[in-house]
């Protein structure tokens, strides 16, 4: 457990720095890209039924209007509303597409660790195997 975890501190951290590094156009007062690597959590289990590492952004830690920003982020652009009326109906608003000034951020910044986090579980199968067997004997 402590070595995947070893393994996967770096990519959290350059996950963590990729997002605060993304440049801010007009108001930067929210937070959002501090929100965001802070939402940015790595979990590992070892149970019996279901052991794994994942790395993700904890949408539930961000507030409610903050949550799809990590997947738009990712995904490049999203269409949102300029000036928009909340008493006329959404079809009538002007939508204009914003794009992601980073573009994908979150894929090609796992891609270069996938080999050392994967090598990192192997040796912990291994291990464990080793571990039954010699207790089999």
């Amino acid at each position: 457990n402590r070595d995947i975890r070893k393994a996967t501190d770096t990519a959290l951290r350059d996950l963590r720095s990729t997002i605060r590094s993304m440049p801010v156009k007009g108001d930067s007062r929210d937070r959002v890209r501090d929100r965001i690597a802070a939402a940015t959590v790595l979990q590992v289990r070892t149970g019996a039924n279901e052991s794994g590492v994942r790395i993700f952004v904890n949408r539930r830690k961000l507030p409610p209007e903050k949550r799809p920003l990590p997947f738009l982020l990712e995904q490049g652009k999203w269409r949102r509303p300029v000036y928009a009326n909340p008493r006329r109906p959404r079809s009538d608003w002007r939508w204009v597409e914003q794009r992601s000034p980073i573009g994908p951020w979150f894929a090609p910044t796992i891609r270069p660790h996938e080999t050392k986090i994967g090598g990192a579980v192997q040796d912990v199968l291994h291990s464990t195997e080793r571990k039954i067997r010699e207790a089999l004997r």
